[in-house]
């Protein structure tokens, strides 16, 4: 689960409402982590665009293998 994580409920004992309490982050923190992310997610993007550039790779070479057999094929049938 999350152990040592601190949290806030309600007092009723019906009630399943909680929060999670979070330090305040510090200030080099604050400053770093959004550089951080923006970098992830760009990463995660280069990522996918590699993964579909290697699909239309593949796919381009099935096609291109297909058309050589179909053109031995048709000479070997001449």
């Amino acid at each position: 689960m999350n152990p040592g994580r601190r949290f806030s409920s309600c007092p009723n004992n019906n009630c399943k409402d909680f929060v999670w309490v979070d330090p305040p982050m510090c200030q080099r923190a604050v400053q770093i982590i959004p550089g951080l992310l923006r970098r992830s997610n760009r990463l995660e993007v280069e990522l996918h665009n590699s993964k579909v550039r290697v699909r239309n790779l593949a796919v381009a070479l099935c096609a291109t293998w297909m058309m050589i057999i179909a053109v031995v094929i048709g000479i070997m049938m001449n």
